[in-house]
């Protein structure tokens, strides 16, 4: 982070500042102090590269006096006078607008809301610094064509048309594309394209609709498969067309998932997705001036170095949804998760806003040690379900059952403020989910609001002790508080019981009828003559743990009459897990307590109470300021002292539990990772649990190890596929365990081979157990309340991997239709899985598979603990209600900088917030060595000049690759080592494949790198390819120089690239 100041009214090139260097630029209250505002915008704009955004925030009114009497003494505020601003510098919306379109700027294209001029005169704007290009890109159906963007794709093709809707589509687009494309054809499919006599290039553009018609995967021909193979294999770029695709219509999702695959082995393949969603969405417009946009942007991303960078991403998949917002996919940090993730290592706390919305889905729990005490968050509640909002809470949780079930009891008001309420719920927090509620029939007084929950607390525990004594029974209660033992009194005497009070300590509280005292010095004959003999209910009221030497003496002496209770198992830290519980059968119990509260709230009895009361801030509980103490009963947390407070962070471990009264099925996981997923379950409560596969070899020993734990696993045999094996699973879960409460769609095939040599029944074999067994499975739980169905893919369905866009389509085929069951409120999430070590499928394949993984560097190895807190997080998420993202992704590394080798995922836009800073300079290092090259070879006036040009750039890159000393390639025989030397592998000549195509777009074929060529043949070969455009200075290129060697071969694309599933 640089600081720098500057000086908007002047030249910023004399204060120290480069042209066109800023992607994006803020200006909060600044711009208006300017004698010359279209100057000012022009002096930002030549700062800014084109296409890049300018954030605004600035008064639009002058009429608020309060402005102007503030800030007219200060001489700046005048000095726009001279252009006609003379009651005040501000101007409005449209005068903004107006200004920025004159000084090179698109105007204003986001407002915040102006309606309300005099609470808020202020608003915040955006808009985008413009040239030729950016300007087209912008709108290229209303703006002409600019001679700054060369564009040398001439020939497009359309392939679709079999269905009406597409037919229509075709018939509307026409007429506009034929006056962009010099060449223009249509074919009904891709086979019919494949088959017929137009060659398709680099310079081809095809624009796909079939995926309208029918998606193309769904169900797979084997002629159209091949098609398409020849089509992506053999053009530059294509640009899709697909609906739905997010959830509606997962088939069309596999199209993308295959394509991302597909891009790690072609890298002269530049694709871009427009998905439409809702109704409505699709036409003829957006459909051209997206593919125009496209092509546009394929032209300037692939010839900046001539001309000014333009700021902006070529992205790869777009969705247009239902609100007419053009939305991007993202893979992010999840900030929460990691910190979870990280919360077992060391202490992490976060600030909880009190009054946010977000509260209603943190629940807390006040955690006591002696080191102190904090707040730490418990599992969520569903945010539809909080309904009230505490003001204040007993601290302790309250005993409201004889089954010994705690809950808290909370003063509070309905979340609309209207009403108030007295409520039981299992959260400490500041927002709960009531269990029970009764209103009250009168505002209690604020100061007096803890005292009031109190007796509130008092009523309810008198009347569940005396609820065990019948009438004319007998109630001794050795020291109880003033307030509590009136409550018994009064509570004892509608009942027609008699309460008599023990005390130890000396007291004078105005009631000796009633009171026995005890010296603690008495021998015990003169405490047994005092003490009733006939048989009672004895109430020990004190509030430490264990027996007291007078309690331990009474005791002794009245053993066989006296039936002991203690007021401490009336209370407890925390409230009992009432699950999905929405009510609890005390609804009358709480009434009369609050009618007790209510009438001796304002009593003497109440006013001393009101002193023994511990009223606690909450941010003082939470900072540990205040300790806790004691006295459960008297301790009430005040939850309007602060606004926001500090939350310890735990592990998703500690929150995620599974019932014992329920069964849970792991479809396709009886391998080392379902049987690890089904130890772990077991161990956090799960006793119930059905392990399907294909053919399972699960061993009886591991089983009856599972027994000893207390639970019931049942392995059987099922094919997710065949409706009828997967029915009868279901039935028989139905019909002799539990009821069903998660499914773990783990069916997986993996069949890793490269695109070219792909078959259609490759694709088909690992489509099916994802797609079928998905379908299979949803069709048997739709609409069951389940706590989870967590569908198992893999973290290259994200980012893609070379030899696997049939494992990737499938992937993605299940992240559609998790979506699809989350819109239906049905339970649903993915996990996106990295390699595992430990357990799985790379352990199983061994140190190679390991080796290969290890040596990308595309990913970040998982251990077997990360797993289970992967799925953890994912069974949290996929809740239904949930507004967690349901696609959670381990295994993927976030780079801070540069890494040893550029991967292509990294200059991918999905993956842009993985990269930090480290995709700036890889993209802004990569594109200036290509202009570099580009630049000298403009220069080159000999063949020889040529050969060193490309030497000196391919070099780095090469010792780069294989992490070899530059200075090595100073060696005069460094040229003549063969590559193969260096450890060259298929997915490594792939990569230097690559570096040819994106700096000079010279294509050297996989099978020519790998054939045993030396260093010096693989630049010849890169000199032959060059296009004589690059270099104009240099003559007819008759005679091939000697140190180019050989230049035979034949043109081989990407062959047999074969890498191994994370």
């Amino acid at each position: 982070m640089k600081y720098q100041v500057l000086d908007v009214g002047k030249d910023p090139m004399s204060q120290g500042f480069h042209p066109q260097s800023y992607d994006v630029i803020i200006a909060s209250m600044v711009l208006h102090v300017t004698k010359d505002l279209v100057q000012t915008m022009q002096n930002i704009r030549r700062l800014l590269k084109p296409g890049g955004y300018l954030i605004i925030q600035e008064g639009f009114t002058n009429d608020v006096g309060r402005t102007g009497a503030i800030f007219g003494a200060f001489p700046d505020w005048w000095l726009g006078a001279g252009e006609g601003r003379i009651v005040g510098p501000l101007v409005s919306i449209d005068e903004w607008d107006k200004t920025l379109r004159r000084s090179g700027f698109s105007g204003i294209d986001t407002c915040s809301s102006t309606s309300h001029q005099y609470s808020h005169p202020t608003a915040v704007f955006v808009t985008q610094a413009l040239d030729d290009r950016v300007s087209y890109i912008r709108d290229p159906l209303s703006v002409p064509l600019p001679q700054s963007i060369n564009l040398s794709r001439y020939e497009l093709v359309i392939v679709g048309g079999k269905g009406h809707r597409t037919v229509d589509l075709i018939t509307q687009l026409v007429p506009t594309l034929q006056q962009r494309f010099q060449l223009f054809s249509r074919f009904h499919t891709f086979a019919e394209l494949a088959n017929s006599a137009t060659k398709l290039s680099s310079s081809s553009l095809v624009l796909s609709l079939a995926e309208l018609d029918q998606p193309s995967l769904q169900d797979l021909d084997s002629a159209e498969f091949e098609g398409m193979k020849a089509v992506l294999l053999s053009l530059g770029s294509i640009f899709w067309v697909t609906e739905g695709r997010r959830a509606s219509n997962p088939f069309t999702a596999m199209t993308v998932g295959m394509i991302r695959g597909v891009v790690c082995e072609v890298p002269t393949l530049t694709s871009q997705f427009l998905d439409f969603e809702g109704a409505g969405t699709l036409s003829a417009r957006a459909v051209a001036t997206a593919l125009l946009r496209f092509e546009a942007q394929l032209a300037v991303t692939g010839g900046q170095e001539g001309g000014e960078q333009l700021f902006g991403n070529l992205e790869r998949e777009l969705v247009l949804d239902s609100q007419g917002q053009m939305l991007i996919p993202r893979l992010k940090p999840g900030k929460d998760m990691n910190d979870r993730y990280n919360s077992s290592r060391r202490s992490i706390f976060k600030n909880l806003h009190l009054s946010s919305s977000n509260t209603n889905e943190t629940s807390l729990k006040l955690h006591q040690s002696n080191a102190g005490c904090y707040f730490m968050e418990e599992p969520a509640i569903a945010a539809e379900r909080a309904r009230f909002t505490p003001t204040c809470s007993l601290l302790s949780a309250i005993r409201f059952d004889k089954e010994s079930s705690y809950a808290y009891l909370s003063l509070a008001k309905t979340i609309d403020k209207s009403l108030s309420h007295v409520v039981l719920s299992s959260q400490l927090a500041p927002k709960v989910r009531a269990l029970c509620s009764t209103a009250l029939p009168t505002e209690v007084p604020e100061g007096m609001r803890s005292t009031f929950a109190v007796l509130v607390a008092h009523a309810l525990v008198c009347a569940q002790i005396l609820d065990g004594i019948p009438t004319g029974g007998h109630l001794l209660v050795f020291e109880p508080t003033q307030g509590f033992a009136a409550a018994l009194r009064v509570i004892a005497k509608n009942r027609a019981i008699d309460v008599t009070i023990i005390r130890a300590t000396p007291t004078d509280d105005g009631h000796s009828e009633g009171y026995i005292q005890i010296n603690p010095r008495s021998p015990d004959r003169a405490i047994a003559a005092i003490l009733p003999s006939h048989k009672s209910i004895f109430l020990n009221c004190e509030r430490y743990t264990g027996l007291s030497n007078v309690v331990a003496r009474i005791m002794t002496l009245r053993a066989r009459v006296y039936t002991v209770q203690t007021l401490n198992e009336y209370f407890s830290p925390s409230a009992s897990d009432h699950g999905t519980l929405n009510h609890i059968p005390c609804g009358q119990l709480l009434h009369e307590a609050v009618q007790y509260a209510s009438h001796y709230l304002t009593t003497s009895s109440a006013l001393c109470l009101h002193h023994q009361v511990v009223t606690l801030p909450v941010a003082d509980i939470a900072s540990g300021k205040t300790g806790v103490g004691s006295d459960a009963m008297h301790s009430v947390v005040d939850w309007n002292t602060a606004h926001e407070i500090p939350v310890k962070i735990r592990n998703i471990q500690d929150h995620v539990f599974f019932s014992g009264k329920k069964t849970y099925w792991l479809a396709g996981l009886s391998g080392g990772l379902g049987l690890s997923l089904c130890e772990w379950m077991i161990r956090r409560g799960a006793r119930h649990i059905v392990i399907t596969s294909r053919d399972p070899k699960i061993a009886r020993s591991w089983v009856e190890s599972m027994s000893t734990l207390g639970a019931e696993v049942a392995v059987l045999p099922c094919d997710l596929t065949r409706n009828s094996q997967t029915d009868l699973i279901y039935d028989k879960i139905c019909s002799t365990m539990p009821p069903l409460g998660g499914v773990a769609q783990g069916a997986m095939v993996l069949q890793d081979v490269g695109f070219r040599h792909m078959s259609s029944d490759s694709m088909e074999k690992v489509l099916r157990p994802k797609v079928l067994g998905s379908i299979n499975l949803d069709r048997l739980v739709k609409g069951l309340d389940l706590d989870f169905f967590v569908f198992f893919s893999s973290a290259t369905a994200i980012i893609g991997n070379a030899g696997q866009s049939n494992y990737s389509a499938a992937n993605m085929f299940m992240t559609s239709l998790a979506e699809q069951r989350r819109q239906r409120g049905d339970a649903a999430s993915v996990i996106h899985i990295g390699p595992i070590l430990g357990v799985g499928y790379v352990t199983q394949q061994g140190e190679a598979v390991r080796d290969i993984f290890a040596r990308q560097g595309e990913y970040t190895f998982m251990a077997e603990a990360d797993f289970h807190q992967l799925f953890a997080e994912a069974v949290a998420a996929g809740r239904p209600g949930s507004k967690v993202p349901l696609e959670i992704c381990m295994g993927i590394p976030k780079i801070h900088e540069k890494p040893a080798k550029e991967l292509a995922w990294y200059l991918n836009p999905l993956s842009a917030h993985m990269t930090g800073n480290a995709t700036a300079e890889i993209s802004s290092k990569a594109s200036k060595s290509r202009a570099s090259v580009k630049a000298l070879l403009n220069k080159a006036t000999s063949m020889e000049e040529v050969f060193g040009i490309l030497k000196d750039g391919f070099l780095p890159a090469l010792c780069s690759l294989f992490q070899l000393d530059l200075t090595s390639a100073g060696d005069p025989h460094f040229l003549d080592n063969q590559i193969d030397d260096f450890g060259l592998d298929s997915l490594l000549a792939v990569e230097i494949r690559t570096w040819w195509l994106k700096t000079l777009q010279v294509n050297i074929p996989v099978m020519k790198i790998l054939s045993g060529i030396t260093v010096r043949d693989i630049i010849g070969f890169g000199v032959e390819g060059l296009s004589p455009e690059l270099t104009p200075n240099v003559g007819a290129q008759t005679e091939t120089v000697e140190e180019n060697g050989d230049a035979t071969g034949e043109d081989v694309s990407t062959n047999g690239i074969k890498t191994k599933q994370p």
